[in-house]
């Protein structure tokens, strides 16, 4: 069974708009992590691959402005641990 483009859109949409909250839960979930003074590396790690997950899904429904948005994050808490001091050595250079 085809389905008109008109539904093939409404349907793509719709599995956009369903998956953006998930990941962006998983976000921010993944950034609190970053914020306690304990965090590993694997939640360094964590923080990296959900942010390009969600910036792929962005990008690939066409989402300028949400792609930026989740790629601009990503610099600026690479960049911000990179400074913290706090942060174990190895830390900071897998920032």
């Amino acid at each position: 069974m085809n389905l008109s483009m008109s539904a093939w859109l409404q349907q793509k949409i719709d599995g956009y708009t369903i998956s953006v909250p998930d990941i962006t839960v998983d976000f921010s979930v993944a950034r609190a992590k970053l914020n306690r003074p304990e965090c590993t590396i694997e939640q360094l790690r964590q923080f990296n691959d959900t942010c390009l997950e969600m910036a792929e899904l962005c990008q690939l429904n066409g989402d300028d402005r949400s792609y930026l948005h989740a790629m601009g994050e990503l610099h600026h808490r690479l960049v911000t641990e990179l400074s913290n001091t706090s942060r174990e050595r190895l830390f900071r250079m897998q920032s």
